[in-house]
């Protein structure tokens, strides 16, 4: 479970990017985040990865207080997050099964669980054929698609997707919300996608919580996908 409670944070310049939000995601669930530039959804998402720290308030994520994590317990606490960054931050010189294996590189995973697992994760985004691939030679949705398999391949237990069908035509973008969906639904992840496209908030019909100038103006929808 993910609680912000009474969640406020201002910048050494003053702006107050969130003002008391109370929020609470469920486990499994699957939430939109709504908002244009400005409103305090980017902010939020900064104080959850633990990227900002939070004036005042409390966020407590699976019990665990962030504001109470020492600097070395962060990279532990961001393990058990998915990040898909809206400019993918991919590792350009190496392959596509590369880049997903870095991700558990990066945590001293075993090479046995490692191959087996970059094959799983390439396998649900249909990029197993691309695996020997350089990142710049796939496509643009096939490049979030690989940002979504790394996301995964260390099974975390919380998805943040930052505007995943930003940079890609409408028809992909379909495609990726499918992917994130699947996510979510077979395997039981908690999915929060932040995004401004109103067309596939209101095509796919799940929690949407809307942000403006910093306060929750709308929560609406929510339960755990069946």
């Amino acid at each position: 479970m993910i609680e912000f409670k009474n969640v406020t944070k201002v910048y050494p310049n003053g702006t107050i990017a969130l003002d008391g939000i109370d929020l609470t995601i469920e486990d499994g669930e699957f939430v939109f985040i709504v908002g244009g530039n400005g409103s305090g959804k980017t902010t939020l998402t900064r104080l959850l990865i633990k990227e900002e720290e939070i004036t005042s308030g409390e966020i407590i994520v699976n019990e665990q207080k962030l504001s109470k994590l020492k600097h070395w317990q962060v990279p532990y606490y961001r393990r058990g997050l998915g990040m898909v960054f809206q400019d993918f931050k991919l590792l350009e010189q190496k392959t596509v099964s590369e880049n997903v294996a870095f991700a558990m590189d990066v945590i001293g995973k075993p090479k046995k669980s490692k191959d087996l697992n970059v094959k799983t994760a390439l396998e649900l985004v249909r990029l197993l054929d691309k695996a020997h691939c350089k990142t710049h030679e796939i496509s643009g949705g096939e490049r979030q698609k690989l940002a979504i398999a790394r996301a995964f391949v260390n099974e975390p237990k919380v998805i943040i997707a930052d505007e995943p069908t930003g940079n890609i035509d409408p028809e992909m973008s379909r495609g990726i919300m499918e992917l994130l969906i699947k996510i979510n639904k077979q395997f039981d992840r908690t999915v929060i996608v932040i995004t401004h496209e109103e067309q596939l908030v209101n095509f796919y019909k799940k929690r949407v919580i809307r942000i403006n100038n910093g306060k929750i103006e709308s929560d609406e929808g929510g339960g755990k996908s069946l």
